[in-house]
């Protein structure tokens, strides 16, 4: 249910223009190395959630329980299996430590970090993005300039700089 919501209503936040900027990014859900737990199929997905691994490769700053509208330590949900069929990873609040043993999948309480790469070389950026030339051009150079862990404008939203490679950017 979260996939689909982020790759159809999150995605459709973004303008035309911005979605031209977004990658495709095929995403590995291997089983659980703690509990063997199938990760199901891969996927392919604009906006998905970061696995154990990704989440575990994040300095600890950034995996940081977020502080926003009051939900002080909040944690967040992983796409990666948990202890069982019903659970899926999280990156709690104490010390910002992956839980790979998780948490009910149904539950609708916890945080959603989405995570998306985009793309920075290649094809011509798109313009008109809702905004003037310059803050455009100043957005997009501001993200190419970027280093990992900073935090970025994209969109409407605020988003930390995972990883920087080949052009890409991973929001």
């Amino acid at each position: 249910t979260l996939r689909a919501w982020l790759n159809e209503k999150f995605y459709y936040t973004f303008t035309e223009e911005e979605r031209a900027l977004i990658s495709l990014t095929h995403n590995s859900n291997p089983p659980s190395a703690k509990f063997g737990t199938s990760g199901g199929e891969d996927t392919d997905d604009y906006i998905f959630l970061l696995s154990v691994d990704e989440a575990n490769a994040l300095d600890s700053q950034v995996r940081k329980a977020g502080y926003w509208y009051d939900m002080n330590d909040q944690w967040w949900w992983l796409r990666s299996p948990g202890a069982n069929e019903s659970y899926i990873a999280y990156v709690g609040t104490k010390k910002n430590v992956v839980d790979p043993s998780g948490d009910v999948a149904g539950n609708t309480y916890g945080a959603v970090r989405p995570v998306l790469n985009l793309r920075l070389s290649g094809d011509p950026i798109p313009t008109k993005m809702h905004k003037t030339a310059a803050e455009e051009e100043k957005e997009l150079a501001v993200i190419a300039d970027s280093h990992v862990d900073d935090m970025v404008a994209f969109g409407r939203y605020t988003w930390y700089v995972a990883d920087k490679s080949d052009g890409i950017c991973t929001l």
